[in-house]
């Protein structure tokens, strides 16, 4: 006699049994019924398995019930309870029964069991012991077994082929893994049924025995930037970089600081975990030293700044473009930890307001520059530029200078008046004077005001235009920063007869805008006028 616990036959059900007598009258037969619950049955009622043999000795004590009537011609997973009946030989009164109901079910299972979760994971390279826990589970037969299988991705068992254990949810098994891999714990749940699940864990181990690669140990807090000065004297600033192991990551960061250089030696602050994370093997270390950092508590020397980038370092109070700003500096210095890097902000004001807005946030430079100038920006008539420089010396203390401030002009000088001699708002026509020419001007600019003016003088002689004055064509003549002057005279010259002479004058403004006019000419003429005598004569005729 055998007890069958699970199953994967769900078209029939068998059941045995043994044991039953009745020494008085003796078995007259037996009968199986099948239920969901003790002592029922919903499945099938009173199954006669000898009623088509021809004597007892022909009995098998065991029953095959198939097919099983609607609706379990298929049974569903689930528990099933067999009940056996024996009646005994009573001939006169009828028969008496004997129920014996079957207290543990045999079970219907075809569905995998389930793993859930692979979590755990150590390894002790010492021993070597490689343990796993894991949830899994199986609502019918239950776990048998959990195989364990290591691999080197998630689909292999190159690492170690399956290995067969009793069902456990915390696996423990002796095993030397190679150093360096990257090793994937799956695991095989088998239930009562010998349906199977595997389970892959959700990441790799890796046996790792060295220790990780140092990289440089940087002072200051700027990434990737080792700062030789700090203004800091109540705390150090330290960052790192290319420090890393192939085999297991880095788990975490000790960082000390030191008095001696390039000496472990933790006296100023011992050593502190900085970041950490959970690793399967034991923690290699390495240590790496930065070079040291002084420390620069004082201020930086200013120097100037100055608007836009005129050679001889002029500070420019008009301008007269849309799209450049520029600015250029000298003397700034630092004795101790020396100039690292200069910064530069843009901001302007509209229509001579002092509401400036930063139109160009900070834009940092090397220290060796010393001038600046961008030709993008789209500034407007009368608009206000300012910039701002800050200089950073290495100990990353800083100070701000600004420049007076640049305006926007974008207009030329008005002409009130131009003439051709020495006396204002008249205009010659000619003149005898063959050593000199004169002119008279008047000019005004409510921007940016004159700055100065600029005349070139033209002949017109014999059909042919040419300039004389100066004797480059194209050139200027500059009359000095003098812009209240109102007449202008150029001696020296040698003018010809009948020649005419004109100037052409420019007005230069503060942004640098030229406003160019020139006069109509005078005709030199140094000959007196010639007087003419005729003489009339009558013709008259006599008639005889």
């Amino acid at each position: 006699m055998f007890d069958l616990k699970f199953t994967r036959a769900n078209a029939y059900i068998a059941a045995n049994w043994d044991g039953f007598i009745d020494r008085e009258s003796g078995i007259m037969g037996y009968t199986v019924l099948i239920g969901l619950t003790e002592c029922k049955d919903e499945v099938h009622a009173d199954h006669d398995p000898h009623k088509h043999l021809f004597d007892m000795s022909q009995w098998t004590l065991s029953a095959m019930i198939s097919p099983i009537p609607a609706p379990y011609t298929k049974l569903p997973d689930g528990q099933y309870f067999v009940t056996v009946r024996a009646l005994n030989d009573v001939k006169y009164g009828g028969p008496l029964v004997t129920t014996v109901c079957h207290s543990t079910p045999l079970t219907v299972d075809n569905s995998k069991p389930e793993i859930y979760d692979i979590y755990g994971i150590e390894y002790d390279e010492d021993l070597p012991l490689l343990k796993a826990s894991h949830v899994s589970g199986d609502p019918h037969s239950r776990l048998v077994y959990n195989d364990l299988c290591l691999g080197h991705s998630a689909r292999d068992c190159d690492e170690m082929d399956w290995k067969r254990m009793d069902y456990s949810p915390d696996i423990q098994y002796a095993v030397k893994l190679t150093d360096g891999v990257r090793i994937w714990v799956k695991i095989k749940a088998i239930n009562g049924v010998d349906r199977r699940k595997i389970g892959v864990a959700d990441q790799a181990i890796i046996v790792d025995n060295t220790p990780p690669i140092a990289g440089q140990v940087l002072d200051g807090s700027v990434q990737g930037t080792d700062m030789q000065f700090t203004k800091e004297y109540q705390k150090l600033c330290s960052n790192w970089r290319h420090f890393y192991d192939q085999e297991s990551g880095i788990s975490m960061y000790m960082v000390g600081a030191s008095s001696e250089r390039n000496f472990n030696n933790t006296d100023i602050a011992n050593t502190t975990e900085i970041s950490r994370q959970t690793h399967t093997t034991s923690q290699q270390k390495v240590a790496a030293i930065s070079d040291g950092v002084t420390v620069d508590l004082t201020e930086l020397e200013s120097g100037e700044v100055f608007d836009g980038v005129q050679t001889g370092f002029i500070d420019l109070q008009f301008f007269p473009s849309t799209a450049k700003v520029g600015t250029q500096w000298r003397g700034y210095h630092d004795p101790e930890s020396g100039i690292q890097q200069y910064g530069v902000q843009v901001e302007v004001s509209n229509n001579n307001t002092e509401d400036y807005e930063v139109v160009r946030e900070w834009v940092t430079f090397p220290k060796e520059t010393d001038s600046i100038e961008w030709v993008n920006f789209h500034l407007h008539h009368k608009d206000h530029v300012k910039v701002k420089l800050k200089t950073t010396n290495a100990a990353l203390n800083s100070i701000i200078n600004e420049t007076s401030g640049v305006v926007v002009d974008l207009t030329p000088a008005d002409l009130v008046s131009l003439g051709d001699g020495s006396v204002l708002k008249e205009d010659k026509t000619f003149q005898s004077d063959v050593t000199s020419l004169s002119s008279n001007l008047e000019f005004i600019d409510e921007e940016s005001g004159l700055d100065h003016f600029k005349v070139q003088i033209y002949q017109h002689h014999e059909g042919v235009r040419s300039q004389v004055i100066p004797a480059i064509y194209g050139e200027w003549l500059n009359l000095g920063t003098d812009v209240s002057i109102n007449r202008y005279t150029q001696t020296g010259l040698s003018l010809h007869q009948g020649g005419v002479y004109s100037m052409r004058v420019g007005a230069v403004n503060k942004a640098g805008f030229v406003a160019a006019f020139e006069t109509d000419g005078v005709v030199i003429d140094t000959t007196p006028p010639v007087v003419s005598i005729c003489c009339q004569y009558i013709r008259v005729e006599y008639t005889v």
